[in-house]
């Protein structure tokens, strides 16, 4: 009977904790999981962009490299090019830098949300037709979830940038828990 009561009260315990155990989310395809990264880099870019004040939009760390402000402005013209290319759009590369490189933080900011919203479109394309049409691009023709994922990596090389921009201003960047 001791034995009997013990399973069964082993069977109780076993059946709560598979209760309170969150069912598994299934994996995410191809294009959502290059979406997740995309929203990643987007939100921590934004983020940095509106950490950064508009005194240091200015600033550059030497004279080799570009000022805060063209950092954002390039990386809008990336996501305007590349996303563009994707949705069919005709970007001419540096548009956004040669325009607004030495502009104010707020203009830089709004070029870089819309950018954001070129690669919106992009993705609400959908799987199928990201991964069974092409476009021409870094590398040559690829599927259009191929420009998507060189459009993340290279946002995020630029997020590298940023980081070091910010941390030599003192700030935190968002991916490190700065607010």
């Amino acid at each position: 009977m001791k034995v009997l009561s013990a399973f069964v009260a082993l069977a109780l315990a076993a059946a709560s904790v598979a209760a309170q155990t969150p069912p598994q989310k299934p994996p995410l395809s191809m294009t959502g999981a290059i979406n997740a990264t995309y929203q990643m880099a987007k939100g921590w870019i934004v983020k940095s962009a509106g950490m950064m004040s508009e005194e240091n939009y200015k600033w550059q760390p030497t004279p080799e490299v570009r000022t805060f402000a063209r950092l954002i402005a390039h990386i809008a013209d990336d996501n305007n090019v590349f996303c563009g290319t994707v949705i069919g759009e005709k970007v001419a590369f540096g548009a956004v830098e040669k325009s607004l490189g030495s502009g104010s933080k707020a203009d830089l900011q709004k070029a870089l949300d819309d950018s954001f919203l070129v690669c919106e479109k992009a993705f609400a394309l959908g799987e199928e037709k990201l991964l069974s049409e092409t476009a021409a691009s870094v590398g040559g023709v690829q599927p259009k979830l191929g420009v998507l994922a060189f459009n993340n990596a290279h946002i995020m090389e630029h997020y590298g940038n940023i980081i070091t921009y910010m941390r030599l201003k003192g700030l935190v960047p968002p991916s490190s828990g700065g607010k």
